[in-house]
């Protein structure tokens, strides 16, 4: 993509970048929860490749500037013509609040993200069943 439009994403407001992190969500996202020291804890993760020796990706990057979390580098690959993998990765709160952020674009993915943010009102003896119906509806 050109150095435009990423300049054109970030000076935009709110509705636009929300828009664009939905669609980046829906086709290469997923959200799920996880054991946390007798919890659950909501985490959101969107994993991209790049060429080898190079910077993490630009749309990860603007993730992670928008809404925190951390961009971390894969294993490193076996071979010389595999790409490295990088991940944007949010949890807890921040996680909670990119998707409340999205949710209103979200297409593919939106029964996931309406589950998880339905399961921060329910009992924690629920938490299990919803991690079992988010992996279900992964499969999808």
């Amino acid at each position: 993509m050109s150095d435009g439009f990423w300049l054109e994403i970030e000076e935009s407001g709110h509705e636009l970048r929300d828009a664009w992190a939905a669609g980046v969500f829906d086709g290469e996202g997923s959200v799920y929860l996880e054991r946390n020291c007798g919890g659950y804890r909501m985490t959101v993760s969107i994993v991209q490749s790049a060429p080898r020796g190079a910077p993490p990706p630009l749309m990860l990057s603007t993730l992670r500037d928008e809404h925190g979390g951390s961009l971390t580098k894969g294993e490193r690959p076996k071979k010389t013509t595999h790409r490295q993998i990088w991940r944007w990765v949010v949890s807890a709160r921040k996680a909670e609040r990119f998707l409340n952020r999205i949710v209103p674009h979200v297409v593919a993915k939106l029964p996931q993200v309406r589950l998880a943010l339905r399961s921060r009102s329910l009992p924690r003896r629920d938490l299990g069943a919803v991690c079992l119906e988010l992996r279900r509806l992964k499969k999808l």
